[in-house]
């Protein structure tokens, strides 16, 4: 785990880098601290990091500056702002912020974040592999919008692909069941709930453009499932 703490005041950066310490007692982690934004962008990378704890009110650069140039490089990096206020809770939207730190900093709030971006982190690491008689597609979950069967045929429908293979469909998606974001929601049909934009009549749309049928059957549960899961994850 490698975690990068930018903060131009001193005391509020060794606090916070204390707190995730112990937070994650004798795990192995690394913690990278920054007095000013410019001396982090000098060695950023993308992958270089899994979160990023940042100051909104610095000098030169601002923290919602250089939470554009992580999302830009690396949108699975989760960003963590600290700050006096939440008067800047529109641009968090921006980068898909993780969520804020109002000084002076808390050791509950910061186990509440830590606890949420692991979470999120273990989701986007998730992987499935679907084997064809040529090749085997190491495919991440949060990649599939949703996978169904015709004509005996698994296809995984991706945001900008679809991929065919033959096999037994649910020896293959039965793992990606076990996972609270994808649910069946007609027979041979599971989509992944994080694409879904909404529902409507008797389908869902998903952000591919593409329309999944829900079943008449359990309709209504499979709509609460939906909106528990959307709730949760907000």
């Amino acid at each position: 785990m490698n975690i990068a703490v930018i903060d131009d005041c001193k005391d509020d950066l060794y606090k916070l880098k204390n707190y995730i310490l112990e937070y994650f007692l004798d795990d192995y982690i690394n913690i990278d601290i920054y007095i000013n934004g410019e001396e982090f962008i000098e060695t950023f990378k993308s992958k270089k990091y899994d979160i990023v704890f940042l100051d909104i009110y610095m000098t030169q650069l601002t923290g919602i500056e250089i939470s554009k140039i992580i999302f830009k490089a690396d949108k699975n990096c989760k960003i963590v702002f600290i700050t006096m206020s939440n008067s800047f809770a529109s641009e968090s939207y921006d980068v898909e912020a993780a969520g804020y730190i109002v000084k002076p900093v808390d050791k509950v709030r910061i186990k509440n974040l830590l606890d949420k971006c692991l979470s999120d982190l273990e989701k986007n690491n998730k992987y499935i592999n679907f084997i064809s008689a040529k090749n085997v597609y190491h495919i991440a979950y949060r990649d599939i919008v949703y996978v169904d069967n015709i004509m005996r045929k698994i296809r995984i429908h991706l945001c900008n692909n679809l991929i065919e293979i033959n096999d037994s469909f649910y020896k293959n998606v039965d793992v990606l069941l076990e996972d609270k974001r994808f649910i069946e929601c007609c027979r041979c049909v599971v989509v992944n709930m994080d694409h879904i934009i909404k529902i409507k009549g008797d389908d869902f749309i998903m952000d591919n453009n593409e329309t999944v049928p829900i079943r008449k059957r359990n309709r209504k549960e499979i709509h609460k499932k939906y909106m528990r899961y959307k709730i949760g994850e907000m």
